[in-house]
Formats: C-alpha cells, structure tokens, sequence
C-alpha cells in the first residue's frame, strides 16, 4: 500500500515538474530581439515559381535563401530617394520616363524575373519621394499638385489636400496607418476616391506610453495592428537605435524589435520574418511572432529601400549598380 503511494506521488510530482518547464508557450513572446528559437515551427507560404537561376544563396535556419536580378530594369526612370512598393505584379516608384519631364508614379510589371518597361500612370509631387504606400488594393502618394493620390492597377484618382506624414497599409485592402501634425499617429481606409473613418490612434507618440524621441515612420500593417519604425534614443546615447515596434490596432505596444546602428536602410516585414537591411548588404532577421532574432547574413548588394513582394520574399533596391534584386527569405 505504502509502495503505491509513494509512486503515485512522484507521478503528480514529475507531472508538476514538466507543466512548470512548458512555460505555457509564452516565454520569448515580449519580443526583445535577442537570439532565440520559436516555440513552434512556422508555415511557411509557397515562394514564386522562378525562370533563371539565382545569382547568390544563403541559409537562414534549415532553410536555403536565394538572390534572383531583375532583368530589364530602366534604372534612369527611378528618382533617386524614392520609396518602392510591390503591388500585384506590379511595382511602383516616383521618377520619369521618356517624354515625361516631371515627378510621376512609375508602374513596372514583372514577369518571374523579367520587368516590363516603365510607364507613367500619374504626376506625383517632387518633394514627396517618401510618400508611397499599398495596402495590396490601391497605391497612396501625393500628386504634383499637392492632393491625394490613389492608384488601383488601372485608373489614378485624387482626393483632398495631402496633409499627412509617412504612411503605410498592408496586404488585404485594409486600412493605411499615417503620421498627422507632430507626432500624432492616424488610420483613414480609402473608399470612393479619398480616405475616409479616419481616426487618431495616438494623439502624441512623445508621450507616455511611448514616450519615442526620435522621428516615427509607419512600416506595415496586418489585422490585428501596425508596425513603426523609429530610431529610439537611450539615455547618455548621441544617436538612436534604429527599432520597430508592433502596436495592436488601438496604438498599444505588443513587442519591439531591436535594429542595427550600422548604417541602417529600412525595414520590411514578411510573413514570417521582420528585417531590417543595411547599406552594406547585412540583414538582421527577427521572427516575427516572437520577437527572437534568427540570424544575421551578408549578401552581396548595397540596399537602398526594401519593400515586400509576397509571403517571405522581399524586393530590394541596390543604389550603387542600379539594380533590383528579389530576395527569397
């Protein structure tokens, strides 16, 4: 009797024993960006079918990435400074084009790896290189005189006067995210020709909670809420830490993830992933549920802007050979 007593104790006992080292699947989920491994393994979506062979590869956890250049690409019609965003199979700059002499949206389809020539779709302003987002509907940017401006895939509209900041949107049509005024942070969906429901989130990110010092870009939205970058400034520092932090869709913090200083060129988020590029071809990949950082890599390329293609692959601008490269993460 004693016997079975004594095993049953040290069975609840070794079962009190593994429930306390499962930890729930919450540990790592604060999203400090130091190394780690997610608690379970990911999905990952299906990448493009490809036509030429990549011109670079590398690994990133068990999993092989590739390099693929984009031929045909029209490097005199991309102004210099300016955002790029992927819409469909279709990406999107300021610049010119033969016969245009001033600042417009340029749509370049793709095809795998072949681009289409540049077409201009619409005039946009020449002090507004940075304005340019895509919620995965319609392309937002200001127009050379000042206004709105949204672009669908085949027809340009314009709506009121551009008083916004930076801005972003996501993937599904949803709603951009922007900065208005000083440090305030709004949401407006477009819908006939204009935004409209738009909404202040934070009235002033200088402001606690936040409390951010330094200038705030938005990045990338998803549905459940937003991401932001900043170059955060830490006590007795002369310069700020290049972070991104994720705020759910009411402007409350979720996680941060934490950049390099070295040179810093932006940020994209994947599906899996979030990465910050740099100038001297050095990605820092964060998981983007949990916050860890999955690796640094190296590749051979001098990105200037990122933007997000589909699923984990990411289009990347090289300012110093003129070129675009697809990187399948």
């Amino acid at each position: 009797m004693i016997k079975k007593t004594l095993v049953g104790l040290m069975t609840v006992l070794l079962a009190v024993i593994l429930a306390a080292g499962c930890g729930g699947g919450s540990g790592g989920s604060s999203g400090s960006g130091s190394k780690g491994e997610p608690t379970a393994k990911p999905k990952f979506p299906p990448r493009e079918t490809t036509s030429t062979r990549p011109v670079e590869t590398f690994k990133i956890g068990d999993r092989e990435g590739k390099v693929y250049a984009l031929a045909n690409f029209e490097s005199k019609s991309y102004a210099r400074g300016s955002k790029i965003v992927v819409m469909g199979k279709s990406i999107y700059y300021h610049g010119k084009t033969p016969g245009t002499g001033k600042t417009q949206l340029v749509k370049v389809d793709y095809d795998k790896e072949t681009l289409s020539p540049p077409v201009a779709v619409s005039e946009s302003y020449d002090r507004g290189l940075h304005i340019l987002a895509t919620n995965g509907k319609v392309v937002a940017y200001e127009t050379g005189k000042g206004n709105r401006g949204f672009y669908d895939g085949k027809k340009a509209v314009e709506g009121k006067k551009f008083q916004e900041g930076a801005m972003a949107g996501g993937e599904k049509g949803g709603p951009f995210y922007m900065v208005h005024g000083v440090a305030a942070i709004l949401t407006g969906t477009f819908s006939g020709g204009d935004f409209t429901q738009q909404k202040e989130i934070i009235k002033d990110y200088r402001r606690a909670p936040l409390r951010l010092q330094g200038a705030v870009v938005p990045v990338f939205a998803d549905e459940k809420g937003f991401y932001l970058a900043v170059d955060e400034k830490k006590s007795g520092a002369h310069e700020g830490e290049p972070t991104l932090i994720y705020l759910d869709r009411g402007g409350k913090e979720i996680r941060r993830f934490e950049g390099s200083e070295d040179q810093p060129r932006g940020w994209v988020v994947t599906a899996n992933y979030v990465i910050q590029a740099r100038a001297m071809g050095n990605f820092r990949v964060f998981d983007r549920e949990t916050g860890a950082m999955v690796t640094e890599l190296k590749l051979n390329m001098r990105p200037f802007d990122v933007a997000l293609v589909k699923g984990n692959d990411v289009l990347v601008y090289d300012d110093r050979a003129k070129k675009l490269y697809r990187v399948d993460f």
